[in-house]
């Protein structure tokens, strides 16, 4: 796989898109400055530990580290009351990109519960989390946000990590 290119094989590749699951915090920032994707690498003492933040696909971006490897990508989207449709049309085109990359998820439900459209992917290295709620009633989030698009990524036991 070329790591400058896009990654051809996803549904395979022991990371998320162009990170490997084994890289440290100083190997991943090294590969978005060669990508030259700009992040904030954060402060070193926070409560949620070392990231590495940065937008991908239009979506806030954050990258967890545990034992200094990278072990967590978390990324949201969020849409304001009145953005149904943006936020519908946006989850749409992510939901099919996903699909494109990792073929047919294992999971596609709605959770009356938690009210949020819970689609996933058992890879065979990379455990992928679609979710999708909100309402105009509702707000949700701090950024008074009424509909949230979130999707986690984290590694599968199979990764090694």
């Amino acid at each position: 796989s070329d790591l400058n290119g896009q990654n051809p094989d996803l549904k395979n590749f022991n990371g998320w898109q162009f990170l490997k699951w084994s890289l440290t915090k100083i190997e991943t920032e090294d590969l978005l400055h060669k990508k030259k994707i700009e992040f904030d690498p954060g402060s070193p003492n926070q409560k949620s530990g070392p990231t590495t933040k940065f937008v991908h696909i239009n979506m806030k971006t954050t990258l967890f580290y545990k034992e200094n490897l990278l072990s967590d990508v978390q990324q949201y989207q969020y849409f304001k009351v009145g953005e149904k449709s943006k936020a519908d049309q946006a989850f749409t085109k992510l939901k099919k990109l996903l699909i494109k990359e990792y073929g047919k998820p294992i999971v596609q439900k709605f959770d009356k519960n938690e009210g949020k459209l819970h689609i996933s992917w058992e890879l065979k290295f990379t455990l992928v989390n679609l979710y999708f709620s909100g309402s105009d009633e509702m707000p949700a989030g701090f950024e008074s946000s009424a509909y949230e698009i979130f999707l986690q990524s984290t590694p599968s036991k199979e990764s090694g990590i």
